[in-house]
């Protein structure tokens, strides 16, 4: 009120525009700190000047490494005070975005697939957006494997694939390393929904080039999708992930133990509804918070803006990871004659993998000493 008074006076009088300001130094403690949304406003209104500078790049007598032990000791809350660069959640699942992004992003790693969103029209004239995969890398190295979060409306559509890469450790060990292949995802608007059946288009295409083992589904509400990817005689399933599985994720992501897609060049200077695939995934996860208890992940502004209050794309590839790492722990013994058992069995192509400390080993399934009477 006090500002719109003098610059009332600034007009009424004529006055340079100078004498119409308003100065505000803040130090913003979250991304959604009102400093930080009025920094971002600076870019859109013509008399409003933002500047957004870390500590010892405006101060000439300050150094980036008098903070060296800080950031050792504390590097959100360093980041946050003296960087300018505030959390992207208050209570972050993430603590360290840079050493998570550092020990995961894979900057060597190419998309195996291009897809496509495409404007469709169904017979009765209503229109949607439609998700086609118009490329695909030829990949038999390793079974893969995709997840959807097959939401309809506002922006909760997307999917990502991945595999495993077996990692031989200097010490002799075998470490399991979540290579993502591809992301996408979809905003839908008000006026055009997503055309669910790209799923089914996807898989379709995708299964010629590639040994799809097994498909899952975040929502409880895909068991059309489900079916129809079964009748193209691929394994598809729903499960939701956990809390606990959101924290084994970053645990194994800063450890190296995932792999990401790197963002494009322009990621940085986009807006969340703009971004890539791979960059949004990032930045959703950085978004996340944690409860007290750790019982519950969340982005506590969900829903909020389409395109940027979301977390679609990183529920993709946590479960993705999940899904690969499952697909490496083989019943033996008893278990064998499980449903469960027999289902595993099915994912990896009707053979029984067998894991050693030496790494995969591929042997016929010795059930019944081999071929058995009934002349498999």
């Amino acid at each position: 009120n006090s500002l719109r008074t003098v610059r009332s006076a600034v007009i009424n009088r004529d006055l340079e525009v100078f004498f119409g300001l308003m100065a505000s130094i803040s130090s913003p403690i979250s991304i959604d700190d009102k400093g930080m949304d009025l920094l971002y406003k600076s870019t859109k209104i013509k008399q409003m000047y933002g500047f957004h500078y870390a500590t010892w790049e405006f101060n000439p007598f300050e150094k980036r490494e008098y903070y060296d032990e800080a950031f050792e000791k504390d590097p959100v809350g360093t980041e946050r005070d003296f960087g300018a660069r505030p959390p992207l959640a208050a209570n972050p699942l993430i603590t360290d975005p840079n050493k998570f992004e550092a020990n995961s992003i894979a900057e060597d790693l190419i998309p195996t697939a291009e897809i496509e969103i495409i404007p469709f029209m169904d017979k009765t004239g209503q229109r949607y957006h439609r998700a086609y995969m118009i490329d695909c890398k030829l990949a038999r190295d390793a079974p893969r494997y995709v997840v959807f979060d097959a939401g309809h409306n506002f922006d909760s559509f997307a999917g990502g694939c991945g595999h495993l890469e077996i990692k031989q450790l200097q010490d002799g060990k075998t470490e399991y390393v979540t290579v993502i292949d591809w992301l996408m995802r979809i905003l839908p608007t008000k006026e055009m929904e997503v055309w669910l059946d790209s799923c089914v288009d996807i898989i379709d295409y995708l299964k010629q080039f590639q040994k799809v083992s097994k498909v899952e589904f975040d929502r409880w509400n895909s068991v059309t999708l489900i079916q129809q990817i079964r009748n193209l005689g691929v394994m598809a399933d729903q499960r939701s992930i956990k809390s606990e599985d959101y924290i084994q994720f970053v645990a194994d992501a800063t450890m190296g133990r995932v792999r990401l897609l790197p963002k494009n060049s322009d990621d940085e200077n986009l807006d969340p509804p703009f971004k890539s695939a791979q960059a949004i995934g990032i930045y959703e996860l950085e978004r996340l918070e944690r409860s007290i208890d750790d019982k519950r992940i969340y982005n506590p502004k969900k829903g909020k803006r389409r395109g940027h209050d979301s977390d679609d794309v990183a529920v993709v590839l946590v479960h993705l990871h999940k899904l690969c790492q499952d697909s490496q722990i083989i019943p033996t013994g008893a278990k064998l004659r499980s449903r469960e058992a027999r289902l595993k069995r099915e994912q990896v192509g009707g053979q029984e993998f067998q894991m050693s400390g030496a790494g995969t080993l591929f042997s016929p399934s010795r059930i019944g000493g081999g071929i058995n009477q009934r002349r498999w």
